[in-house]
């Protein structure tokens, strides 16, 4: 299971606007490309997935966030998971559109 002690402190500064607009633009990027992925059996992939260092990155970033905020750490939880489902809605609808968009322009 993920330990926050033994993994070394990182953290990025957001303050340079082309490493925020980098990181930005990687993100978007994985969050569009993973909509093609396929989902086999859901149990063992969470269990894999929270074993994952992306998920250790996650849980980082909750203790991260609440103690930058000064809020409890399931808040920054639920706030890092709306901001993340926003994103994901916002990038599927702009995909959907897109796709009907080129649709049209094909016909």
């Amino acid at each position: 299971m993920w330990n926050p002690h033994s993994q070394p402190e990182t953290k990025i500064e957001m303050n340079d606007s082309a490493q925020r607009d980098r990181l930005n633009q990687i993100f978007n990027t994985a969050l569009v490309s993973s909509h093609a992925e396929t989902k086999p059996d859901a149990a063992g992939e969470i269990h894999a997935l929270m074993e994952s260092p992306g998920f250790g990155a996650i849980l980082q970033s909750i203790q991260l966030l609440a103690g930058d905020q000064g809020i409890s750490e399931i808040e920054a939880a639920r706030e890092m998971i709306r901001t993340f489902r926003r994103m994901d809605r916002l990038w599927t609808d702009y995909l959907v559109s897109e796709g009907v968009e080129r649709l049209k322009l094909s016909n």
